[in-house]
Order: structure tokens, then sequence, then C-alpha cells
């Protein structure tokens, strides 16, 4: 007997619940949208029937690792040191495998409603249908109790997962938290870089201006140090300005009392002194007389006193003219017989020093007139003079001419007394006027003609010499050159007076 029964529909939270516990487990098959062929079963009793068998296949198989792999993969793991490293990747894991069964219940959601459809519409058009085996329906009914009941291990698994959500959640709280934690450190960050860029540049200019003043105190300290080894210096120079002036002071006090002494002297020396002559005074014929005796005694004064210079006796000036002063004033210093025994000891140092002095010249002039003589063109003089001619001239010199000779004057040591040359001054006079011995020798020389002449010094100055240029006892040797010839007639120079009478 067939009864017809009406399955009743099933509420859609009930599917989701089994299609999710489907989901976790991995056993979710694919629910067919047709209803079953040849048995006329719906869809949903076929689903329970295929599951019963499939879990009656799988109790009856041997077990296999890969559930409990999945059961052991959702524990949690154990948590590391690092608190930050693990959650993040666990969280991440567990928000894919929710966004996968968000989808998953969605598409199963809308299959749910499909399938509730098809009930709806198999009640309305099937008003009968065979009534199924009890038996089968019985053991459908106990896997689709089994598909909708939860076991243990998914049970872990949703709770497993709450857990995961939960710490995702507060994960995400924290990170937040830290996110804002991060913000405030960064703009505290910010504030402190802008005050560290604020600090560096003020120490950079704080370095800048120590740099600036370390400069200048260095150069502050040279300049001290100058300064103070220039006070040193000046220090040191007033003493020795000090020591130099009290010195000085000294000194100075010592001449002021040596003036006073000179002044005294001074005054007295005045007193005594000859008066003060005047051009005026020497229009009066008597004191030009005087004044000329005086002349020629000093001249015959300063003579002796160069003559004696050169014998190698020095004479003091003052004190002669001391000397003369106080013998003219009637206020001698020594007495007669005194003044006996200092001329006395001067005329022996004079006579000493004189013929000294002639022994010299006499042997300077005989090496002289030796070695002049051994010429082969000198010639002697009847008068016993010897000459050598060294040019003879161009044209002879007429009888009564006068002539312009140019007379050099040396010693037999070459020094010069006298120089017409160099003066740029003649001997102008005819030839008869002229010195013998000049003559002699002038006489073998035409115009422009000269010649050396040697004069022993007995033809010559003598023993006597000529003060104070020519020693005594002095052979002298003369270059005589005529300059010019001049007939009867014409009109010649007239030859210094002074010339004529250093002539012999």
């Amino acid at each position: 007997m067939n009864v017809h029964h009406r399955l009743p529909r099933m509420p859609a939270l009930l599917f989701r619940l089994t299609l999710l516990s489907l989901m976790v487990t991995g056993n979710l098959l694919i629910v067919p949208t047709v209803r079953a062929e040849g048995r006329g079963i719906p869809a949903l009793l076929q689903f329970a029937e295929q599951y019963h068998e499939q879990k009656s296949r799988e109790e009856s198989a041997p077990a296999v690792t890969a559930p409990s792999a999945r059961v052991q993969n959702t524990k949690k793991p154990p948590r590391s040191e690092k608190k930050n490293s693990a959650p993040p990747l666990l969280w991440r894991t567990k928000e894919a495998e929710s966004q996968r069964m968000r989808t998953t219940i969605t598409r199963l959601e809308h299959q749910v409603n499909a399938l509730q459809a098809m009930l709806a519409e198999k009640n309305e058009s099937s008003a009968l249908s065979p009534v199924p085996d009890v038996k089968v329906v019985g053991q459908m009914v106990q896997g689709l109790r089994e598909v909708l009941s939860i076991t243990p291990k998914q049970q872990q698994a949703l709770t497993l997962l709450k857990q995961e959500q939960q710490a995702g959640q507060a994960l995400k709280t924290s990170n937040a938290q830290l996110q804002t934690a991060l913000n405030t450190l960064n703009g505290r960050m910010n504030a402190v870089s802008e005050v560290n860029d604020k600090l560096q540049k003020d120490l950079a200019q704080v370095h800048e201006e120590n740099q600036t003043l370390t400069t200048r105190s260095e150069t502050l300290n040279k300049q001290l140090i100058a300064a103070n080894e220039l006070d040193k210096q000046q220090h040191q120079q007033q003493e020795e300005l000090t020591q130099q002036w009290l010195a000085l002071q000294s000194e100075l006090d010592g001449h002021e009392t040596t003036v006073t002494a000179l002044q005294s002297e001074l005054s007295a020396l005045q007193a005594s002194s000859p008066l003060q002559v005047t051009q005026k005074d020497l229009e009066n014929p008597s004191y030009r007389q005087d004044y000329a005796a005086g002349i020629s005694l000093g001249e015959d004064i300063l003579q002796v006193r160069e003559e004696r210079k050169k014998w190698g006796i020095e004479t003091d000036k003052q004190i002669v003219l001391a000397g003369i002063s106080d013998t003219f004033a009637g206020k001698r210093l020594m007495s007669e017989e005194q003044l006996l025994k200092a001329l006395t000891a001067s005329e022996s140092l004079v006579t000493q020093a004189r013929d000294h002095m002639m022994s010299e010249q006499a042997k300077q002039g005989e090496i002289y007139q030796a070695a002049f003589k051994k010429n082969s063109q000198v010639k002697r003089t009847a008068a016993g003079a010897w000459y050598r001619v060294d040019y003879a001239g161009d044209n002879p010199i007429p009888a009564g001419a006068a002539i312009d000779v140019v007379v050099k004057e040396t010693l037999s040591n070459g020094t010069v007394i006298q120089d017409m040359e160099a003066n740029q001054s003649v001997l102008s006079q005819t030839l008869d006027k002229f010195p013998p011995l000049f003559q002699e020798a002038l006489k073998t020389l035409n115009n422009h003609g000269s010649l050396t002449l040697v004069v022993p010094p007995e033809l010559a100055y003598g023993e006597k010499g000529y003060p104070p240029d020519v020693p005594p006892n002095a052979t002298m040797i003369y270059t005589l050159r005529i300059a010019e010839v001049y007939s009867q007639g014409q009109k010649m120079p007239s030859a210094p007076a002074s010339e004529e009478k250093k002539m012999l």
C-alpha cells in the first residue's frame, strides 16, 4: 500500500549550518539541482542517502591521516617570544579561510533557495507519490542527522576560528592603538627632529662664533706676547738709556768742570794773546809792516815744522804758539837753564833725524844714478849731471830765440815736487837765461824735443835741500820738454816768479 507523505520544508538556517559543517570538515559535496532519476526521491533525500553511503564507506575504510592532520593544523601554534610576528600570519590565514567560507555560504544559500523552490513545486505537482521504504528513509534521516550535527572536531575548529577572529579583532585594535601611538611618536619625532635641526643650526653658529673667538683670542695672545716683548725691550732700552744718561751726566759734570777751567785759561790767554788785527788796522803803514814781519816769522816757523815733520819729528803747533805768546808777553814758564836743555835736546833730535834723512837720500840717489847710467844713450854734462834724450824734436832752435819749457821735478823715489804739465804752465825765456845745467842739456834738443836729466845732490839743492819738499842731499830728476820756440821779435809770455824761484 502506497502512502503519500509530504516532506516538511527544511528551514534555511538548518541548511546553512549543515553546509558550514560540511565545508569545515572538507566533505562538502556538490548538490545536484535536478531530481534523481529512477527512484523519484527528492534531491535532498538523495543527498542524504549519498552522504550516508559515503559515511558507511569511510567507517569501513582504513583510517587516513588527512583529517587528523587538518585537525592538528587547527591547533593554536605555540606562542613565540616575538608577539608581533606569528599572530599576523595566523590571522591572515584564518581571514582567508573566513573569506572562502563566506563565499561558499552565499553560493549554498542560493542552492538551498533553489532546492526549496523545487520541493514546493514537487509537493504541488505530485499529490500522490509512492511511499518510500521506511528502513531506507530511517537510514537517510539518520544520515541527515549526522550531516546536520556538528562533530567535536568541527566544534573545536569553530571555537578556534572564533578565538582567532577575536584575536584578529584584538590585533586590529592593538594595531590601531599602535598606529595611533606610532603617529603620536612620529609627530613627536618630527618635533624633536625640528628641534634637533634648530639645535644643529644653533650649534653650528655657536661653533663658528667659537672659532672666530678662538682666532681672535689667538691673535690677541700673539699681540699680547709681542706687546710684552716690546715692553720688555723698551724697559731694557730705558734702563740702558738711564745708565747712559747717568754716564753722560757724570761726563757732563766733568766737562763742565773742564769748561770752567778752560774758560779760566781762555780768559788768561785772551789777556796775554796778541791783538786781533782787522783790515782797517792794516791801513796804518806801521801796523802793516809789523804784521808782515809776523807773517814772515810764522812762515819760517811753519817751514821748519814741516821740514822736521818729514824727518820724523812731530811738533805741537799750539805749544809752539804758546811759547811765542808767552815770550812776547814776558811770561815764560821755563828758566834759562831749562830752556837751554830743551833746545839742546831738540837740536840733537833734529840733527839725528837730518843725518838719517841725508844718508837715506844719498843711498837712494846712488842706486838711481847707477841704474840710469847703464843706459847706452845716457850722456854726462860738463858739470857732472847725466841726461838722456827721449825725443830729439823736429825743427832746430834759432840763435837768440825764446823757448817755452815744461819742467817736471821729482825725487829719486818718485815723489813729485813740481809738474808744470799738470799745472798747465811753462817756463818762457831765452836759452841763455836757464840754469847752466839746463842750458847744456837743452842745447841738444830741437823744437818739441824732450829729455830726462839726473842731477846729483851737490849740483842740486845740496845738504840744505829745499824745505819743506826737497830733503837734504837729495838726487833730483828733471823731465824737460820744449813746448814752443819763439824767434826774435815774437812776443812771448812771461814766466811766473814763483816758478823762476824754484829753477836751478
